[in-house]
């Protein structure tokens, strides 16, 4: 009897791991409860005698190259607990486990698993938790999971999923657990997670996702852990956690991520711990980050890039009426030691009027300025140091004081932030020289978040100088960015040129960038910039352009539409064309004209052809029917006796 940490109980056990078998052993004990077959070499699975007492079975770490279509389990019909993981089998063919209808737990995990079809896990219904971890899974489908409807865990993680789509995970109410960390998710549909009414743990770290998934995580009515971490996210805006009962949030080790907005963390009643160490391109958040969250207890902000922790932020956490302190994890950070440090230092001298309690009060030094460098916060001269102080800008990334390269149809985000007290004011000067605030906002260029000038559907008059400027009553800080809008890799070009019509091709890697296209075309020698369009859509690889003037020279354009412009355009490439003169016309019909008339008489021929062969066979026929008559009455007639044609004569004498 040994003691089952996966069924918790003590049971009867047969341990033949590491026995270098190569098939399982006969004479093997019947009231046996665990078989362990671990480490072992079997290739397959052919025979297995029945074992109706067993109820955990342990295959890892074998050769196994294909587990049949459900005849190898037929005989487990106890079984609660089953162990393929680390073999070679690729695929999981339709009912391949039936005969399990006990199983509880199925592991799979570190394998080779690339193939499940539909009906993989039918009779399956009491399997509580299906771990497929590290195989090479690249989706998952709606009625893979649809006999499995008692599924409480579910794990996904480290495989090549790349996309959640709408409603694949609706049958599993039940699901409390859904791993799907170390994928290559890119994407998540609005209703991928709906049907998890009962979810409480999701796991979407170490992916590709660019943003919070906020309306997917909205369906989640009990979720209490959320880990989002080491994800492409660059920053987070107003409503990406909002609405949730979450508990824990992570969203650590995000590279990419500098800034986090305001209302970026919203009325979460049940949050307490909100992890966001090891970011460390993390410079700025916002004052008005985190609202609504009245049972936050940890706040986790440690070997980030973060200046100083501002005090409004911490006012709008703690509320009066709540009488409480939270604690920041701080240590590791680039502290800045002028007018913004001030909080800091009376919360590390003052802890017990202070709103929060600083984890590692004794590790946090300054960075800055030069001349306090490696000073530990405490030992700061504050009374040096003015309560007020100019703004301080901060970046995103390269977009400050450099150059960027984009392509006509992008869009960029241009973002600025600042420290300083007072609270610096953010506008940007564009390169037409004009200010650009929250007040200026168009369909192509908006400012809605402070700082953050975005600009959609670049255009070549796009490019230039964008300047970032934040001023206060202590002066002003300044940075620019130079912006390039270049071609895209698309191209137009004529393939056929009549006197009336040309036919122009497009083609490059830029051809499905835009949902349509304009084709436009003019004289080439009008003064007019007047354009004649025609709208194609991205399916199209070419049009015939007609009506045209013969001897002509035209210049045909393909070009995206303008939405700011009524009626407008961007031109992307452009080809010059001339027409054939009025003689190709009547060439082309002369050309028509003769193969008409060759036509006409090979028909001719053809028929008459046709009408001499139908009269010979006619005539054929008919004296076929001519001679067969004849010879069938001589025939007749040669049966007749002599006597009876005479006969007449005869009696006469």
């Amino acid at each position: 009897m040994q003691y089952s940490p996966h069924l918790n109980e003590r049971l009867k056990t047969v341990n033949c791991s590491f026995a270098n078998l190569q098939a399982i052993p006969k004479h093997i004990p019947a009231d046996k409860e665990v078989l362990i077959l671990s480490h072992n070499n079997f290739n397959e699975l052919q025979h297995i005698t029945e074992m109706d007492r067993l109820l955990e079975l342990d295959l890892s770490h074998n050769h196994l190259n294909q587990l049949g279509h459900g005849h190898i389990f037929l005989n487990f019909t106890h079984l609660r607990y089953i162990d393929l993981s680390a073999n070679k089998f690729k695929s999981l063919f339709a009912g391949v486990f039936r005969g399990l209808k006990r199983l509880e737990t199925l592991i799979m995990k570190n394998g080779q698993l690339r193939y499940i079809n539909e009906h993989a896990f039918d009779g399956l219904e009491n399997l509580r938790h299906l771990d497929i971890e590290n195989n090479h899974i690249v989706s998952v489908y709606l009625e893979l999971f649809q006999s499995i409807l008692n599924l409480h865990v579910l794990n996904l993680n480290g495989n090549s999923i790349s996309h959640l789509t709408g409603g694949i995970f609706a049958s599993l109410n039940g699901l409390r657990k859904l791993l799907l960390s170390g994928n290559r998710i890119t994407g998540i549909n609005n209703n991928a997670f709906v049907g998890l009414e009962n979810l409480e743990e999701m796991h979407l770290n170490n992916n590709y996702l660019s943003k919070v998934p906020s309306e997917a995580l909205q369906s989640l009515k009990r979720l209490r852990y959320l880990n989002i971490g080491n994800n492409k996210l660059s920053h987070l805006q107003m409503g990406d956690f909002v609405h949730s009962p979450v508990e824990q949030i992570w969203i650590d080790n995000c590279p990419n991520l500098v800034f986090i907005d305001k209302g970026a963390f919203w009325d979460l009643p049940n949050v307490r711990e909100i992890h966001l160490e090891f970011n460390p391109q993390l410079t700025y958040i916002d004052p008005q980050a985190f609202l609504s969250l009245p049972m936050l207890h940890t706040l986790y902000l440690y070997n980030c890039s973060i200046l100083s922790l501002q005090e409004e932020m911490i006012n709008n956490i703690v509320h009066r009426e709540h009488q409480r302190k939270i604690q920041v994890a701080l240590s590791g950070n680039p502290l800045l030691c002028d007018c913004n440090v001030h909080f800091l230092y009376q919360c590390l001298r003052f802890r017990d009027s202070c709103k929060i309690e600083l984890l590692d009060l004794d590790q946090l030094q300054c960075a800055q300025p030069e001349n306090l460098s490696s000073t530990k916060v405490t030992e700061l001269d504050i009374d040096t140091i003015g309560k007020e102080c100019p703004p301080v800008l901060l970046g995103y990334g390269p977009s400050l004081n450099s150059t960027l390269h984009r392509k006509i149809g992008d869009r960029y985000f241009f973002h600025c932030r600042a420290l300083g007290i007072p609270a610096p004011k953010i506008h940007w000067i564009l390169p037409n020289g004009d200010v650009f605030n929250e007040t200026s906002n168009t369909v192509h260029i908006q400012l809605k978040t402070q700082g953050s000038l975005k600009i959609f559907h670049l255009k070549p008059r796009d490019s230039g100088v964008y300047t970032c400027v934040a001023e206060n009553k202590m002066g002003k800080a300044v940075s620019s960015t130079k912006l390039s809008v270049e071609n895209i890799d698309l191209h137009i070009w004529p393939v056929g040129v009549s006197s009336t019509f040309v036919t122009v091709v497009w083609n490059g890697t830029a051809r499905n960038s835009f949902p349509d296209y304009q084709i436009l075309y003019k004289l080439d020698d009008e003064s007019t910039e007047r354009y004649e369009m025609i709208k194609v859509n991205h399916f199209l690889r070419s049009y015939t352009i007609s009506h045209l003037e013969p001897d002509k020279r035209y210049k045909m354009c393909i070009a995206v539409p303008d939405e700011e412009v009524t009626q407008g355009y961007v031109q992307i490439s452009c080809t010059t064309v001339q027409t054939h003169g009025p003689e190709y016309l009547l060439r082309g019909i002369s050309r028509t004209s003769n193969i008409a008339v060759a036509l006409t008489l090979s028909i001719a021929i053809l028929m008459s052809f046709v009408i001499c062969f139908s009269i010979l066979a006619a005539r054929k026929y008919r004296q076929r029917q001519y001679q067969e008559p004849e010879k069938t009455t001589s025939e007749n007639t040669s049966h007749i006796p002599m006597e009876n044609i005479y006969s007449p004569l005869m009696s006469a004498q």
